[in-house]
């Protein structure tokens, strides 16, 4: 949505009438996945999970989640995945994030 001219420091809106409508597409998103309370999978592979196929559950760690290692999430087309992290997000720079079976990122939460 945003631009930065890598010269200096100009910065402009790049299709902003797009950024109302994602914006709520967001906060959407996490109302419900803050509402989502029940989790299909409590601290999966101790808090790393690199290596792993994830199916579309509701993911909760009850500390950090490490991702060292490529992982794949496999699903139907309108499947949705819900990390609860409660503690930090960290994944190693050469980690490949593969969609298969029809997964969409849109839907990883």
């Amino acid at each position: 949505m945003y631009t930065v001219n890598s010269a200096g420091p100009a910065c402009k809106i790049v299709e902003a009438p797009g950024l109302s409508p994602a914006v709520s597409r967001m906060e959407s998103a996490h109302t419900d996945a803050a509402g989502s309370i029940t989790p299909d999978s409590i601290n999966l592979g101790a808090g790393s999970i690199g290596g792993n196929t994830l199916t579309q559950v509701l993911y909760k760690w009850t500390s950090g989640l490490l991702i060292t290692k490529n992982i794949t999430f496999s699903a139907y087309e309108n499947d949705v995945w819900i990390f609860q992290i409660l503690g930090t997000l960290d994944v190693s720079s050469t980690v490949n994030i593969i969609l298969a079976d029809g997964a969409q990122a849109k839907n990883v939460f």
